[in-house]
């Protein structure tokens, strides 16, 4: 066929190196056409346990809710506040270690609120 002849083809060239046996599909329409699944789960296996399927959800989910700790956090607040106003005008050394301790105390309550709150969330 000369080059003319070709041109003129409404199919275009075709060659001897067309005609070579070219893969019908990529390899994920292969998979499709052979009709196997990757994701496919065995329906002959057995169900998980119920101690399993117990600690699965206790893994899950936080043994103490965070907002526990924040509840926790403005009780002890609100103590304090009630030692400063309740205690006479200089603060005795027995109302100053519970005003800092219960301070203290709340702040660690709070920022393991904070720690559960974002660890729960991921």
């Amino acid at each position: 066929m000369s080059d003319s002849e070709k041109a003129a083809s409404p199919l275009g060239s075709i060659s001897a190196e067309s005609d070579a046996v070219q893969p019908a599909a990529g390899p994920g329409v292969g998979s499709l056409l052979r009709g196997t699944r990757s994701d496919e789960k065995n329906v002959f296996a057995e169900p998980p346990s119920v101690e399993a399927q117990i600690f699965e959800v206790a893994a899950k989910k936080p043994l103490i809710p965070p907002w526990y700790f924040f509840a926790a956090d403005l009780l002890l607040i609100a103590f304090a506040l009630v030692v400063f106003y309740k205690s006479r005008s200089p603060l005795s050394g027995t109302a100053a270690f519970l005003c800092i301790t219960s301070i203290v105390l709340a702040g660690i309550l709070g920022a393991i609120g904070v720690w559960l709150g974002r660890k729960s969330d991921s």
